[in-house]
């Protein structure tokens, strides 16, 4: 597995050390380790890449999963160019998630081409998770959203981005509210 996060530091680290805590279980002690920047398990390993414009990824595969963190911060001609071939050879699954902000950025523009094939051939390729959904089962996350629509108001553009995942036309990545 390959994951991509815009930068190496703080992102794909913060991304390794998450993973890291997750394989601290009994079931796994003494299975796992780090391998530079890469953790490994068994015959298993992700490696852990930063998708910023100068960052040098070439020479990776991705056997299984290509995953793209944060994907409306990174740009898609660096997705396309250097991450897109680490899938080809095994054809991996390319699994990209984040926080819509812009119509125009690598998140909407995948979001996009997905809902079109999905029209044509009915596969689903694009999941969305409301905040409404996270707060049936998360009532600490519920109270967090109503308090910013009450705060922010619900057509501020970063209540839509953050939690009604609509990108906001003709917004930078800083959105303002006029």
């Amino acid at each position: 597995m390959v994951k991509a996060a815009p930068t190496l530091r703080p992102q794909a680290f913060a991304s390794r050390l998450r993973l890291e805590q997750a394989l601290t279980q009994p079931f796994n002690a003494g299975f796992w380790r780090r391998l530079g920047a890469a953790i490994g398990l068994g015959r298993a390993r992700c490696l852990f890449r930063s998708a910023d414009r100068g960052a040098q990824v070439v020479g990776a595969t991705a056997l299984i999963l290509l995953e793209v963190d944060e994907a409306q911060d990174i740009a898609a001609e660096k997705y396309d160019r250097d991450f897109v071939p680490m899938a080809a050879s095994t054809n991996a699954t390319r699994v990209l998630y984040g926080t819509a902000w812009r119509a125009d950025d690598l998140l909407q523009r995948t979001r996009d081409l997905n809902l079109v094939r999905m029209r044509y051939d009915g596969i689903p390729r694009h999941l969305d998770v409301p905040w409404e959904r996270v707060a049936e089962t998360n009532p600490a996350y519920a109270r967090h959203v109503e308090t910013e629509r009450a705060r922010l108001g619900e057509n501020h553009p970063l209540f839509l981005t953050q939690y009604c995942l609509r990108a906001v036309a003709g917004k930078g990545k800083f959105l303002s509210v006029s």
